[in-house]
């Protein structure tokens, strides 16, 4: 039996399949904030006469790995406060975001 990507499948390039152990393998390292999932999609072919194939569908999720640190949406914040202000007073609201998950 042999593997082979149908119509080249095979997330532009960022996979690739061993033609006779059906091993799939990462060409290069994958960021699951630039793509997050891929639906591939592969043959197997004997080598009968005619030969016979068979198609599946593969669904590969990218697992999000912590690799980027928090960013504020300023890089600096200047707050001002009035003296005497009642304790408990909201003097900001500072907000960062993080494009891991968790």
């Amino acid at each position: 039996v042999s593997y082979t990507f149908k119509g080249g499948n095979d997330g532009d390039g960022d996979f690739m399949i061993e033609p006779y152990s059906g091993i799939i393998r990462t060409n290069r390292k994958l960021d699951r904030e630039n793509i997050a999932d891929y639906n591939l999609k592969a043959f197997a072919v004997d080598r009968g006469v005619p030969p016979l194939k068979a198609e599946v569908s593969i669904h590969i999720t990218v697992q999000d790995i912590n690799d980027n640190a928090p960013v504020f949406d300023k890089d600096e914040f200047s707050i001002d406060v009035e003296e005497n202000s009642e304790v408990g007073s909201v003097v900001a609201h500072i907000v960062a975001t993080d494009p891991d998950e968790g």
